[in-house]
């Protein structure tokens, strides 16, 4: 081989038209839409109003104390079918109150929680914030000590309620324990007995690991008394020396409501709880992410609205990308679109079918895939040793698997009902309008501003959010701005975003799904400049088994050709 080819990212390591389609993309300027749309993305990394993808991470919501517990519900769940356990769940439940005090070695990290398994309810007290959930209302409150503010939540608002979740779920002895601090897995765990002080103690120790990050691992030791088979301990460690404990008890009482934890009673109340309108739209973009139908689709990114083909300059090279979704399984492959920009759509023909057979021109090389339980993301790598290899991202509880990559921006119900539509919670504050005097006719705006920036950069994060939604279409969102600024103080910039779903159908189900969406510069509208997307989907498509396991695709070789 000759010098270029040697190098990690030569061309001479590819073949084909995936080969010619990098070199003619080399040759191109990149285009300022595509810029400008690379550079949205990355700035909304940064916006609590938008779902970061659903990574594993070590340290969230309580810090390290919510890892622990974490590690806590993954590895017990382990435990689980051991006698010896559901001995532990029979002695907690026999307890009206399960009282847990944390002691970390970093300064403030102490807190304490009260869970009530028999009555559903419990809450939680430190330095930065007092909560309480009540979970046969489906209610969750939250004070902030230095704001004296007291906000009354719907139960679906995450947080401090995730904690009270695993321990309830623990010591309620559920099948299966549900939480969103994924990433992590079980990689040995050990039990033995011990005996101190004249007692005798059974000692659970879990060793759990991140897969993609090998060398950061963590231990969790759990104490349980061997004669009352009450639990007394949880330790957790992990390798960059942070600790915490959490030391338990059962009391006779505990707090019947929030300002028994030391909340004062002349604190303001601000209820966030949806009613009327409100509610009835927060359920219908939660239903149309939840209860979208399977379908197999082709969507293509990069043509213009009408999909015409041509070159020349600004114009960006289409990508098209092939999706399968069955239940809580998916898969998405991407490949070069180069016969797309040859021959317009036939006046014979389907614009399906035309892309279709474009398709099978060229090849196609999985992004990512998801299981079901865990989302893998395929290695491209021009490296002959990584190419076509999988490495695990994070396990997924199904409810935000499609937040991570590509999958938030092929899925079509992610665009119509965004996660990005916030559910109500403390940080935000949502405005319905119901005859807005701007936007696409006969919808409804609302309109999210940011009232919490916390650790945020407001040079970097979008703090209103606009949706126009359509009542006719499910409440659909049909055109959802990002805006730097109150557009009403400050006119809108070029650096504001804006995203247009013009074009729907409906999937056999009767879900309203876009077909065709724009992104752009909310100044400069879709004159010039934006990015489109063609969304063609398959209700009745064959989608084996096999193409939502992380492997290289072997299966649907004769319709779409399997790249390295």
């Amino acid at each position: 081989m000759n010098a270029e080819a040697d190098r990690p990212d030569s061309p001479d390591e590819l073949s084909g038209d995936l080969r010619a389609a990098v070199e003619r993309l080399k040759q191109q300027p990149v285009p300022e839409a595509a810029m400008r749309s690379a550079l949205d993305r990355a700035a909304r990394c940064d916006s609590p109003l938008q779902r970061p993808p659903h990574r594993s991470r070590l340290i969230a919501v309580l810090g390290f104390a919510a890892a622990a517990a974490a590690c806590i519900a993954l590895g017990v769940w382990f435990l689980r079918p051991s006698d010896l356990w559901a001995d532990v769940v029979k002695a907690v439940q026999a307890k009206p109150w399960i009282h847990g005090t944390l002691r970390g070695t970093s300064p403030g990290q102490s807190r304490e929680f009260w869970i009530s398994t028999s009555r559903a309810i419990g809450g939680a007290r430190s330095e930065e914030e007092i909560s309480f959930f009540d979970d046969r209302l489906r209610i969750t409150y939250r004070y902030e000590p230095p704001k004296k503010i007291l906000y009354r939540l719907p139960a679906t608002a995450k947080d401090l309620a995730q904690l009270f979740e695993i321990f309830q779920g623990l010591f309620r002895g559920d099948a299966e324990l549900k939480t969103e601090f994924s990433g992590m897995i079980l990689k040995d765990q050990k039990r033995r007995q011990t005996e101190k002080d004249g007692r005798k103690w059974d000692e659970y120790e879990l060793r759990l690991q991140i897969p993609s990050r090998p060398d950061d691992d963590a231990r969790m030791t759990f104490i349980v008394d061997a004669q009352t088979r009450l639990p007394h301990s949880m330790t957790m460690n992990n390798r960059g020396g942070q600790s915490v404990e959490w030391s338990f008890d059962y009391p006779e009482n505990g707090p019947a409501d929030i300002y028994a934890l030391g909340v004062p009673k002349d604190a303001k109340l601000i209820d966030r709880v949806p009613k009327g309108d409100m509610s009835r739209i927060y359920a219908a973009i939660e239903a149309g992410r939840d209860r979208f139908d399977d379908f197999h689709a082709i969507v293509v990114r990069g043509l213009p609205p009408d999909l015409s083909p041509g070159h020349g300059p600004g114009r960006e090279f289409p990508m098209a990308f092939l999706v399968w979704k069955k239940g809580r399984r998916w898969r998405i492959e991407v490949g070069p679109a180069a016969a797309l920009l040859e021959e317009p759509v036939p006046a014979n023909k389907e614009k399906k079918e035309w892309v279709r057979e474009a398709c099978r021109k060229g090849f196609f090389t999985t992004a990512s895939v998801c299981d079901g339980k865990a989302i893998y993301e395929g290695n491209g790598s021009s490296d002959a040793k990584k190419r076509g290899t999988f490495e695990f991202v994070s396990t997924t509880d199904g409810a935000h698997a499609c937040s991570y990559g590509e999958a938030q921006v092929v899925m079509p119900f992610m665009r119509g009902y965004p996660p990005a539509f916030n559910q109500p919670n403390d940080r935000t504050e949502e405005t319905l309008n119901l005859k807005p005097s701007e936007g696409p006719p006969n919808t409804l705006l609302v309109t999210s501003r940011l009232v919490d920036m916390r650790s945020h950069d407001p040079a970097r994060t979008f703090t209103f959010s606009r949706f126009w939604l359509d009542p006719m279409r499910g409440y659909a969102v049909v055109r959802y701005d990002l805006l730097f600024a109150d557009p009403a103080v400050k006119p809108p910039t070029d650096r504001d975003r804006q995203e247009l779903m013009d074009q729907w159908e409906q999937t056999p189900g009767g879900l309203w799904y876009p077909t065709r969406v724009g992104e752009g510069s909310l100044l400069n509208g879709f004159k010039t400049g934006a990015t489109w997307y063609h969304f063609f989907l398959d209700f009745k498509a064959d989608m084996p088994d096999d193409l939502f396991k992380p492997a290289k695709r072997t299966v649907l070789t004769d319709q779409y050709p399997v790249g390295f």
